[in-house]
């Protein structure tokens, strides 16, 4: 976790260097900068942080071409509100009025149980009615509704903490439909206010941190910042030793590590790291029996992170391991399960990792049937399913011209009608993620 102070003072040193460029404030070292100081800071209760950040997000707002910092001026608002409050001096005049509008509320009722219960049954209803629809209009009300509940929860109250939790997931959500990374910045933010909100022994903290993890996490996949992704592994470490032995969801937890350990790994390349990981899979797998809904998942998930460290160490015992691991998954998961698709899909990759070790045909034509299988599983969306098995047919054809239906489905898959032959594809179906 970053040094408030250290990153109050790094802010404020690129907010002195705008002043002489005023495009530096959208250099990626000062989102950075920011962000950092964004992770330690609760704007109702810092008003020196609140500020920086305030005036950060105005400056980025004004040098951004027209309309494309509304974001930074939503946020720059939401930073500068407590501070209006004390001293509207120190906000940037155009935002005075706005802020002055916002404060003036009717007062704030006593808390009503009903009322609360109504609002919380009308956000979830909203949610449950976007998954059903997909409509962003009916998600963009489900996050207001989600906001409602967080204002009308008093910081002393039981809930105040599972409030915020639930805004932070339905901003991620709404950050996943419109793509915009100031939403999930702002999701992050909230599960951060929630994880702060609970005490160290509160049974619900392993669950608000892993939220915020995965908050971290979609956030490190779309700004590519390894600092984001260490606080990511920070909560998800803190989330598994709080968790009790034998809880429900403690192997979840522990693959979870695990794959952001792989993640962190294929970042730094430290071999320690990627022992770890395989490690926590193991223990995941292990804590959980065969008829497990996450069964199947963690088994995929370790043979995937077996696959990477054999990448690293080229043992062929790893490497027949994780192809194992793979077939299990496979036979575990039922028919219609919605990842049945991904895992056959890595079977597949692992099963032609195999093959260029032992040479073996039975193993290759494994490889094909599976990825024929995957195929068959995957979602419509997921075209161009034929990618899927490209690369093992392409490979049986070589080795064994006369495969049956090789030769067939490349013809039918790749040669358009009335055009020379394409070159072979290098690449494995992008739409399934291994």
């Amino acid at each position: 976790m970053p040094d408030r102070d250290a990153a109050l003072a790094a802010l404020n040193s690129h907010l002195a260097l705008n002043a002489d460029d005023s495009a530096h404030i959208l250099e990626p070292e000062v989102r950075r900068a920011a962000r950092d100081l964004e992770r330690v800071t609760d704007p109702e209760h810092d008003l020196s942080a609140a500020q920086v950040l305030g005036w950060y997000h105005w400056l980025r707002h004004l040098a951004l071409p027209a309309g494309d910092g509304r974001n930074d001026l939503a946020a720059a608002t939401r930073f500068f509100a407590p501070v209006h409050r004390v001293s509207p001096q120190s906000v940037p005049e155009p935002l005075h009025r706005t802020l002055q509008e916002s404060a003036v509320r009717p007062p704030v009722p006593e808390f009503d149980p009903r009322a609360l219960a109504t609002a919380q049954a009308r956000a979830v209803d909203l949610l449950t009615a976007y998954e059903r629809t997909g409509q962003q209009d009916v998600l963009e009300q489900a996050v207001a509704a989600f906001r409602t509940v967080s204002t009308m929860l008093p910081e002393d109250h039981p809930s105040h903490a599972a409030g915020l939790n639930n805004l932070g997931n339905a901003l991620q959500f709404l950050s996943d439909r419109v793509g915009e990374i100031e939403i999930l910045e702002e999701a992050v933010q909230v599960s951060r206010r929630a994880v702060t909100a609970t005490s160290q022994g509160h049974p619900e903290r392993a669950g608000l941190l892993n939220s915020l993890r995965v908050a971290l996490f979609r956030l490190f996949e779309r700004v590519g910042d390894i600092e984001v992704l260490k606080e990511a592994l920070e909560v998800q470490r803190e989330a598994v030793a709080v968790i009790p032995q034998g809880h429900h969801y403690r192997a979840m937890y522990l693959i979870n590590l695990g794959n952001t350990l792989r993640t962190h790994f294929d970042r730094i390349g430290d071999l320690a790291v990627l022992q770890e990981a395989v490690q926590l899979g193991r223990e995941a797998v292990a804590a959980t029996p065969r008829n497990d809904p996450g069964h199947a998942a963690y088994l995929n998930d370790l043979g995937n992170t077996l696959r990477t460290h054999f990448d690293r160490i080229g043992d062929l015992a790893v490497l027949q391991e994780a192809a194992q691991l793979g077939r299990e998954a496979v036979a575990t998961a039922p028919r219609d399960h919605p990842n049945r698709a991904m895992y056959l899909h890595s079977l597949g990759n692992t099963l032609q990792f195999l093959f260029g070790r032992v040479d073996d045909i039975k193993v290759l034509k494994e490889a094909v049937q599976m990825s024929r299988k995957a195929v068959a599983a995957a979602p419509p969306k997921a075209n161009p399913t034929a990618l899927c098995i490209s690369t093992p047919l392409r490979m049986l054809c070589r080795r064994c011209p006369n495969a049956r239906g090789g030769q067939r489905h490349w013809r039918k898959q790749y040669k358009p009608a009335g055009k020379p032959w394409p070159p072979p594809p290098t690449t494995t179906l992008t739409g399934l993620r291994a």
